[in-house]
């Protein structure tokens, strides 16, 4: 059985994460081409998980019996989801551990980002591709809960 709720409250988690990591990442001054696109993709991210969450609280939408009663492979796919959504909050935890590191206080505290950022570059890196198959699988996931909410 799916659990809607289970899947709201981790899209509504994930939501405020990423709007965590945003203002981290758009905060940093002359970044360059990548931290500005992951500053996109979890921007963009964030609107999906919210939207998701969204839809899953909404007491005449997606939370409905027809949810609650999904089997086969319907429930696998919803499960599957959820296992989505756990994922991507280890991505943007580890990410979140990266930019972490990258605080520091002083006159040299640009420089000094600039250059742990540099460190973690390919890791940044590869982050950023998953958070963007996370988003591109959660936009296809919010399409299906409208194909199942009533109009």
């Amino acid at each position: 059985m799916m659990d809607p709720l289970s899947i709201a409250s981790t899209s509504f988690g994930l939501a405020k994460t990423c709007v965590k990591i945003y203002q981290y990442v758009s905060s940093i001054q002359n970044v360059d081409v990548d931290i500005r696109v992951l500053c996109v993709e979890i921007d963009q991210l964030s609107m999906v998980l919210d939207s998701i969450s969204s839809s899953f609280t909404n007491s005449s939408g997606a939370g409905s019996d027809s949810f609650k009663s999904l089997t086969g492979h319907e429930a696998q796919y919803w499960q599957n989801v959820k296992r989505s959504l756990d994922d991507c909050q280890e991505t943007l935890g580890i990410l979140e551990g990266i930019l972490g590191k990258t605080t520091t206080r002083g006159f040299w505290e640009r420089a000094k980002k600039r250059i742990q950022l540099d460190t973690h570059s390919g890791e940044i890196t590869l982050l950023k591709q998953q958070i963007s198959a996370y988003r591109r699988a959660m936009q296809l996931s919010l399409q299906l809960i409208a194909m199942h909410t009533p109009p």
